[in-house]
Formats: C-alpha cells, structure tokens, sequence
C-alpha cells in the first residue's frame, strides 16, 4: 500500500521524514543529522494509526453513557456508566440507574448491573483491587443500596465481584453536593476515591465555594481518611493514579490560588501528590489567561505521571491551534517530584479535549477525547468523532485514530487490555461502527488492536478463581487436556507457543513451558517445573515438590500438596501456598503473598510494596524481609482476635503473632520488633 501523504516514517536510527507525495518508493532528502546519500534507499518503518477490532453499543430507547473503564485481574473489561431505561434486561429503579456492565476481549457480554435508589444515579469511575474485585463510583440523590443519603448528591463507593455479586455500598455526603469522580488502587491494596464536596466532609472544613477531595478505604468497605483541596472558589478533582513508589497523584482544576499556587487566570488545571497515609507533598499549577481543566491521569512505565485535559490558551508555551472560544486537547508529563518535563497540545481549530488516558503495554501514552474538526490530516465524520493518540514518554506523538458516526461521539474512558489491546468508552448518538444506535444516545466500548496485539484469545476453561476464600480457590471443572499448538520436544517437556495456551500435566517430572501470552498450565503429581513465561499467567500445582516461575507480567501462582518452591517475577503476581512446607518468593513487583493453613510456609516479599496474608490454621508463614512502610501484613478479623507472643525456639529477632488465648501461632516478622497490631503502617485485616 503507497504511504500517505504526511505520514511520518522513521529509520532504524530514529531520523524522521515527511511523504509529500503519495507513491509506493519514494526519494528522500536528507534531514538534519542524517548522513545518508540524497536519494539513497533506507530501511523505514510506518507508525500507522491502528484499526477497530470490533463496538459494541450499550443502549435503551433513552439515555445511556459510559464513563469509565478498568480491566480484570482474568482480562475481562469492564464499563461503567448510567442509563436512564432498562439496559440489558435490567429493571430501572427511577429518574437513572448507575450500571457495570463485563465483556470478555472477544467482545462477548457477560452480565450488566444496575445500582438505583429511584432518584438521579450515576457511575463515573472504576477500578480493580488486587484481589480482583471491581469497584465503582460515582454519586446518588438517593438512599443507595440501604445506605442513607445525606442531602442533595452523595457520593458512594461499591465492591463487586468479578461474577457481578455486589459486596458492599458505602456513601460520603454532606448536607450539601457531594460527588465522586475519579478511582485508584493503592499498592498496599486500598481504594481511593475523589471527586468534590460543597460541605464539610468528614469533619473537613470547607474552604470555600467547593472543595476537591480524597478518600482512603479499606477494601472491606471501612474509611481511614478523608482530604479537602480547596480555595475560597471551586475546586474540583476528575482524576487519580497510584505512583510507582505508592504514592497517590489526584489532578483536577481550581478556580483560586491552591496551596500557594498563584492561578494564571480563570480556572487552573492541578495536579496533587499524597502519600498513602494522607500527607499531601506538593500541588502544581498547569495555567493560562483562560480556562484550563484536568480530566485525566496515568502512570507511566518508568514513574513519570501524565496529566491530560483541555486548555483555551496557550499552554507551557504551546501554541493553540484554535481562536478566542475553542479548545485545544493537552497532555503532560511530570516526574514524582513535581518537575514538568514536557506539554503538548492536540487540536484542529475546532474544539477539543482530552478525558481520558493509559500506559500502553509497551510503555507508550495513550490519549483520548474529542474533536470538533480534522485531527493530525484524519477526516471529521461529522458534528464531534472521538480520538484517540499515542505518545512515547518524550512527547513525541505516533499516531491518531478517530472514531465518529456523523453525530456526537464522545470518549470518556480507556484501559489496557492484558494483552496490549486499547480499549475505549463513552457515548454516542449516532450508529457507530456498524453498531445500531436503540435511540437517544448509547454507551460504547470499541477495542483497539495495537501494534499485533490481536492474537487469539486464551481456549474456553470453566474455572473461577474464588477470590472470597482464603487462601484463593480454583472452582470449577478443571481442564483435562491440552488446548492450542502444544509441543511435546522431548519426553515429559510441554511447550506453549507465543499466544494463549492452556497446558496440562498429566504424568510425573514434567517441564511446562508457556512462552508469551495468557496461558494456563496445570500439573496434577509428580516433582514438576512450570514456566509462565511473558504474559499473565497460572500456574496450578499439584501433589508433589513442584516448581513455579511466573516470569515477566501479572501473574497467579497456586501451590499443591508438598514442599513447592513458587517465584513470581516480574509483575505483580499473586502466589498462593498449598499443604507442604513452601516457599513463595514475590520478587520484582507489587505482590500479595498467601501463606497456607497446612505446612510451615516462608513468605519472601523482594522489591516492591508487597502484600502478605496469614492465615490460622495447622502451621504458620514466616516472613523473612518485611519492610516497614512499605510491606503490610493482612489477617483475617481484627486486633482483638490475635497476640504478640514469645518467639519460637530457633528464631533470634521477630514478632511471633498467635490467634488470641492460645498457642497457636500464625505468623513470625523476622527482625521486626516492638510491633503493634494497631499499627495501620505494618498491620490490615480482611
């Protein structure tokens, strides 16, 4: 196919040309710090913008609008939003329903849910706990799920299950507005939830016309804290990300100077930092003579934070593409300190703006939004199309990719698939992508392929990993026999390919290898070794001294009955012992940790802010490099269930910690003393 004219080709030493002319070979001028020959061939490569895998339309006769988005700890996807009909068979309760919809990568809908009080509901944000639960927020004019309002809007938090059980609602309300915008998952596994507040919020007082607020919960529903930003003007959070260090970054705008920030002008984009314990560590400013609005943040691959949004000026020195009234699109990058390295602008003339971003598997910046007019030489369906734009982390823009059906097609969301897919949300009141609009305006989620990401979705297995146990239980008919292009080299070596296999075990002493993608390998006796390989994997062992790798990525590690040795890896995996004296190493990564009921169990957290559970039972877990501050230990219950006792016979330096007026011992801290189990730096409970 010829280049088109004004794409962008790069060689392999990252010069970069203009096609001015569409043809299938073309002559190049040698451009700055090139020392090619002029008209010499070189070897080049197209950044093209990607195609739709496939939309799908969340709609009634009435309206309906998606906001949010959050991928599965299994890579399901889900959507949220609020519809005011009956959406997917589901029964409106009032004026409109706030709803979660699950679709699988596939495009294939699972289930929808509503959550209504019979006034105004709505879900505007989403995220996944590291348990993979699903929580959603939003704000309610009514008494939600049993909890009562407190005045006008309130705001509220739910925990649902990935099968669509709903574990708990909580509201946070004044007398006055109340609303939750914006979800994250902290490292250490809490949610927190912003928005803004027009009262005084728990005890907060309220500096001015609104204030911007942050929450901490626990993910049994219970709050540690609450944070107002504010001015004597309004002040409003729309977004959250969890740093890499653990930190918790909010961004939004305020219409006043906000902690010793002088305002440029109107209203000022912010962006906040906050350590887990509530301490606020520093506010920036992104400002102009005219309104600008953070709507939107992530965190990057290497830690730098990215903010996007819309700015009516010239901003960090970039030029506006329109005139007085319109928009452009931004996006900026700032380093955990609070340094800005870089502001780019997006726009066409028209109008434009950012509300959504997320770090691609590869590291690159995705951004989304809309526009008004013909963006980066892509044709306008019509009215407003969405957009979406990548970005590597030093500013330089790849690609941009509309998406429009002649009417208002407005993204509001996006998240990265497990498996490098970009997936998009919002509403639209035309039929999108050969989707049928049912009337009014529909809520849509498209899918994105990126860069090869579409590769074949992991075989159909029916199990569930239940994530209300503790430990965590494979439920369901578990797989008996090998799916996909499985490759047997030598005797008892199975060997995956670079897609989605699940790979089973069925004799002693085997050597399972996944390779990339998403696979599932299973042994059932034997001393084995399984390896994940890139991807998000499990791996399942079974009677016998097995060994576990995760690798590279997100993965889940269960233990079986014997001595087995599980590593994570990179990522942040999930490693679960079995019967047997085991020993689980988390390495690289934020992970959690399940010592067994059965068995002496040692518990190695290595780098990153890691998660380790203790469970009762007929032995103990001995964790041997606890970091206070970082690392948390979780129990099931409370304080007044457990004790510090004396140490074991055997162990120097610790805390030995038993189930409260006995002798039996749950857990050992190695070299961590005068510990308290009030101490919510060290100590959580489930």
């Amino acid at each position: 196919m010829a280049p088109l004219e004004g794409d962008t080709l790069m060689n392999n030493t990252s010069e970069i040309f203009h096609i001015f002319e569409s043809s299938d070979s073309q002559n190049f001028m040698p451009s700055q710090g090139f020392s090619g020959v002029e008209g010499e061939p070189v070897a080049v490569q197209m950044s093209a913008p990607p195609e739709f895998a496939w939309t799908r339309l969340l709609g009634t006769s009435a309206w309906d609008q998606a906001l949010a988005l959050t991928t599965g700890s299994d890579g399901s996807i889900y959507v949220a939003g609020y519809t005011d009909g009956d959406l997917d068979g589901q029964t409106n309760s009032g004026a409109a329903d706030a709803f979660i919809s699950r679709f699988h990568p596939d495009g294939t809908q699972d289930w929808t849910r509503l959550l209504g009080s019979g006034e105004y509901d709505v879900a505007s944000a989403l995220t996944t706990g590291l348990d993979g639960s699903i929580y959603v927020a939003g704000y309610t004019d009514g008494d939600l799920n049993g909890q009562t309002n407190s005045g006008e809007w309130d705001a509220f938090i739910s925990r649902f299950q990935p099968d669509g059980t709903k574990a708990w609602t909580r509201l946070l309300g004044t007398s006055a507005w109340d609303q939750a915008l914006a979800l994250t998952t902290g490292s250490d596994g809490s949610i927190y939830v912003a928005g803004y507040t027009d009262g005084d919020l728990d005890g907060q007082t309220n500096s001015g016309e609104g204030d911007a607020f942050i929450s901490r919960f626990q993910p049994d529903g219970t709050k540690a804290w609450t944070r107002l930003l504010g001015t004597s003007n309004f002040d409003v959070a729309n977004a959250l990300t969890t740093g890499s260090d653990g930190s918790i970054y909010v961004a939004g705008y305020t219409d006043g100077d906000l902690d010793g920030q002088i305002n440029s002008g109107d209203a000022d984009a912010f962006i906040s930092r906050f350590q887990p314990d509530g301490t606020q560590d520093w506010t920036r400013l992104l400002g102009t003579w005219g309104p600008d609005y953070a709507s939107a943040l992530t965190t990057g691959s290497d830690g730098s934070i990215y903010v996007a949004g819309e700015t009516m000026g010239n901003l960090d020195g970039q030029t506006r593409s329109g005139f007085y009234a319109e928009f452009d699109a931004f996006i900026s990058r700032f380093q955990p300190d609070g340094t800005q390295d870089w502001t780019r602008l997006l726009g066409s003339g028209e109008y434009e703006g950012a509300s959504a971003l997320t770090t691609g598997s590869d590291g690159s910046i995705y951004v989304a939004g809309w526009t008004g007019g013909n963006l980066d030489g892509q044709i306008n369906s019509g009215m407003a199309d969405g957009f979406i734009s990548r970005f590597q982390p030093d500013g330089t823009k790849d690609w941009t990719r509309l998406l429009g059906s002649g009417e208002a097609d407005v993204p509001r969301a996006l998240t990265t698939g497990s498996d490098g897919s970009i997936y998009v949300a919002g509403e639209t009141t035309g039929d999108l992508d050969g989707q049928t609009n049912s009337g009014g305006g529909d809520a849509f989620i498209s899918r994105l392929i990126v860069d090869g990401t579409d590769t074949p979705e992991r075989p159909e297995i029916h199990q569930v990993i239940n994530w209300d146990s503790f430990p965590p239980q494979i439920t369901g008919v578990l797989p008996t026999e090998n799916q996909g292009s499985i490759t047997q080299p030598l005797p008892n070596q199975w060997f995956g390919t670079d897609h989605h296999d699940v790979i089973i075990g069925t004799a002693s002493d085997e050597t399972l290898l996944g390779f990339q993608g998403d696979d599932w390998l299973q042994v059932s006796q034997g001393n084995n070794t399984l390896f994940g390989g890139q991807g998000n994997d499990i791996l399942v062992a079974g009677q016998g001294d097995d060994i576990l790798l995760g690798n590279k990525d997100d993965d889940i590690l269960f233990g079986g009955d014997g001595n087995d040795a599980i590593y994570g890896g990179q990522g942040n995996d999930t490693l679960v012992a079995g019967n047997g004296n085991q020993i689980l190493f988390g390495d690289q990564g934020n992970d959690i940790l399940f010592g067994g009921t059965q068995g002496v169990d040692t518990l190695v957290g290595g780098e990153g802010n890691d998660t380790l559970v203790m469970l009762p039972g007929e032995g103990y877990s001995m964790v041997t490099d606890f970091q206070v501050n970082q690392d948390m230990v979780v129990l099931l219950g409370s304080p007044d269930d457990y004790e510090i006792g004396s140490l074991p016979s055997g162990f120097h330096s610790g805390t030995a910690i038993y189930v409260a007026g006995s002798d039996q011992l749950v857990g050992v801290l190695e070299g961590v003393t005068n510990v308290s189990l009030e101490d919510g730096n060290i100590f959580g409970w489930g």
